[in-house]
């Protein structure tokens, strides 16, 4: 159980990127700013990759073009094409990620703050208790009090940062069952016919506020190709997914702000912006606003 869905993520998310990067020959010292554009190149390549496989199908090479079965097997020939194609002409390949060792208990302390957003969500739905939730608007402040005044966490503020926007991001996302939002609401209307019929048709709604969502890469193929690659419910796409791919974005604006700034101001800045209600509540409720945000930091 869920060694697909978190190898096929890992994978979707970060190879296709990481690939990208090094047939263009891109060296980046900052593992952070390698993680970042793998991600927006993966994100970028599965969308044009989807829109080009449903191209096929329009002209009637491809039947059901968005199904298991063509994604597979185009994902997979692209990414290994492209590899055959770096090994054939940088002989001299070095390490796709250049990471630092990392302290266990901050890995664990990174990962503790999640976790406890996760289970604090099902105390909600299943013991009708919050105390978990509450502990964490505790917890948070002093982890970055803490990071803050302590010199030796400066060189792993961006893990710290990650941490923290999974916890609310997530800890928001799984409060229900059920889509959290207006507009996500619409953009699940749109994903969910182009999965059932493995087959994106811009002009399939007349709808204006559908028709503005499915108009989009990022809510008709792009959810289409991880539920159905990962073999996940759509709702869990749009639920899991999507916020952790948005949460890279106050990633993204730790590096703008540490460049600028320095690293403490930096990440006191992206602490202040997380904490606002809109990161956590109102960007999710948005789809394609979260994959746009990304694309817009990088």
């Amino acid at each position: 159980p869920f060694v697909r869905q978190v190898s096929g993520f890992i994978f979707l998310v970060f190879v296709p990127g990481l690939v990208i990067l090094k047939l263009c020959r891109i060296e980046r010292s900052n593992v952070t700013e390698t993680v970042l554009f793998a991600v927006g190149l993966s994100v970028a390549f599965l969308m044009l990759l989807g829109f080009l496989i449903n191209a096929l199908g329009s002209i009637n090479l491809v039947s059901e073009p968005l199904s298991v079965e063509p994604l597979f097997v185009a994902v997979n020939l692209a990414v290994t094409l492209m590899s055959i194609s770096i090994w054939l002409t940088n002989k001299e390949i070095s390490n796709a990620l250049n990471i630092k060792c990392i302290s266990f208990w901050l890995i664990l302390l990174c990962i503790i703050l999640p976790l406890i957003g996760v289970i604090g969500v099902l105390f909600v739905n299943v013991f009708n208790s919050n105390v978990l939730l509450l502990a964490l608007l505790i917890i948070i402040p002093i982890v970055f009090v803490a990071s803050l005044f302590k010199s030796t966490f400066s060189s792993h503020y961006p893990l710290i940062v990650l941490s923290i926007a999974l916890t609310l991001l997530l800890s928001t996302t799984l409060m229900s069952m059920y889509m959290y939002g207006d507009d996500i609401n619409f953009e699940f209307n749109v994903f969910s016919s182009t999965k059932s019929m493995a087959y994106w048709d811009s002009q399939n709604f007349n709808d204006f506020d559908q028709f503005s969502s499915v108009s989009m890469l990022s809510v008709t193929i792009l959810p289409t190709i991880f539920s159905n690659l990962l073999n996940i419910d759509g709702c869990w796409v749009f639920k899991i997914v999507f916020p952790l791919i948005f949460s890279l974005v106050s990633l993204g604006l730790y590096e703008i702000y540490r460049i600028q700034w320095g690293k403490k101001v930096a990440f006191a800045s992206i602490i202040f912006f997380m904490s606002n209600y809109v990161f956590f509540q109102l960007l999710i409720t948005n789809a394609k606003q979260m994959i746009g945000e990304l694309f817009y930091v990088l």
